[in-house]
């Protein structure tokens, strides 16, 4: 499921440190990958999850960042987070077998 998180930088934030806080959350939803990093630009930072990683996991990182968006220590701005891509905010799906 190819998708991409994005996050914007709040202004005046320490950016080092808020894409450390988003590799962390990265690292901890897809352990025990560590191919996946964010990547800094400009005024914002990205993920790009490949294929394989399962829905639930590209959700986990979204849901995370969303959470820590807006607040002082987040370095993120208020409703930034961004997912794109296979796996979007609302799809949440599962297949049982019976």
């Amino acid at each position: 499921m190819a998708s991409q998180l994005s996050v914007t930088f709040a202004s005046g934030a320490n950016r080092l440190l808020a894409l450390r806080k988003l590799q962390t959350i990265v690292d901890g939803a897809v352990a025990p990958r560590l191919d996946i990093r964010a990547v800094e630009h400009t005024d914002h930072a990205d993920l790009d999850f490949p294929d394989d990683v399962p829905a639930e996991q590209v959700l986990a990182c979204y849901q995370a960042a969303v959470n820590m968006a807006g607040t002082p220590e987040s370095g993120y701005t208020s409703g930034s987070p961004l997912l794109t891509g296979d796996v979007l905010s609302g799809s949440r799906q599962r297949v049982y077998s019976v």
